[in-house]
């Protein structure tokens, strides 16, 4: 069921590809699309949720009929992105591989879309995987944005130079774009409710997820302990899970998957709760992750605000 669900996925995607117009000045119908799938989220994030969003739709794009379909990878220093190199998908899709990683930098990112530029021709469709910082595609060449949230511009708390230029980024990237899937009907909501007439572009297409790992590591924990898993930053609202943690029997334990060691702001909290010893910061590949799904007492989501929501479906998968 889930195997369809991400076909169906896929599927809605590319029917929505087909019936791209574009505006004057550019070619009015498609005969035989390429899409092609930019390079931007694994150039940007060694892990994340984005990055396996994408993997997991091409791998079901490769499930099905479709008209042609690239992905350019880029240089990039992805660890997911890298684990699926070796797959039949990724071995026949994937053009242009850079021969070796590059350090993230200016120059890398400007690269990168300089030659995402020279891949693109008249029949080319770009599915961005993330809001470019650069963008040097045509006008003419039709673009498809993935719109996870809109945190940046309903939170009243975030402020400075980060957030400005992640609103800047967003917004200039949905502007850009022909069509925009919403990864839930919230999304579109909050997409229409700031700017109506880019919701006009909109298309609701749901995540699915596919079972992390046929054989999860097995976790042998010596006390009960809850999951968090991911970024602990900004709306993720970590910092709550300590203060509950603190009011709670000793017995109890809190393992962070993921989302890189704790911060010295984290570990000041959990001295000030007289916590040591009850939170655990750890990481590793799907399988390592599925054997902690499987033996937390329960997953802890406390976000404020989000998109979709990965994690839920990754812990009832």
């Amino acid at each position: 069921a889930k195997r369809l669900q991400r076909q169906a996925m896929a599927q809605s995607l590319l029917t929505r590809c087909r019936s791209i117009r574009t505006s004057p000045g550019r070619a009015s119908r498609w005969s035989d699309p390429i899409l092609l799938f930019s390079h931007d989220i694994f150039s940007a994030q060694t892990t994340g949720g984005i990055s396996r969003c994408m993997i997991e739709l091409m791998q079901a794009l490769n499930t099905v009929r479709t008209s042609p379909w690239h992905l350019y990878p880029g240089s990039h220093d992805n660890t997911l992105l890298a684990e699926a190199e070796a797959a039949p998908w990724y071995r026949r899709h994937a053009v242009h591989e850079a021969k070796a990683p590059m350090r993230r930098s200016p120059w890398s990112t400007l690269l990168n879309e300089a030659r995402l530029r020279r891949l693109t021709n008249g029949d080319t469709i770009v599915h961005r995987t993330y809001h470019p910082v650069v963008d040097l595609l045509p006008r003419s060449t039709p673009v498809i944005e993935t719109l996870h949230d809109m945190w940046d511009f309903v939170a009243a708390d975030e402020r400075g130079a980060r957030t400005a230029l992640r609103r800047h980024l967003k917004r200039r990237a949905l502007e850009r774009a022909d069509r925009i899937i919403c990864v839930s009907q919230s999304t579109r909501d909050y997409l229409g409710n700031i700017w109506p007439k880019l919701a006009d572009r909109a298309v609701v297409i749901p995540h699915g997820t596919s079972r992390l790992s046929a054989h999860p590591v097995p976790v042998i924990a010596e006390r009960p302990f809850f999951l968090f898993v991911g970024r602990r930053d900004r709306y993720k609202n970590f910092s709550i899970l300590l203060h509950a943690l603190a009011l709670l029997n000793r017995d109890a334990e809190l393992v962070c998957f993921g989302g890189g060691p704790l911060t010295v702001t984290e570990r000041s909290t959990i001295l000030e709760k007289r916590l040591g010893g009850r939170v655990h910061q750890t990481g590793g590949d799907d399988h390592i992750l599925a054997g902690y799904y499987q033996a937390a007492r329960a997953l802890l989501y406390p976000s404020r605000h989000e998109g979709f929501g990965l994690p839920l479906l990754e812990a009832m998968s």
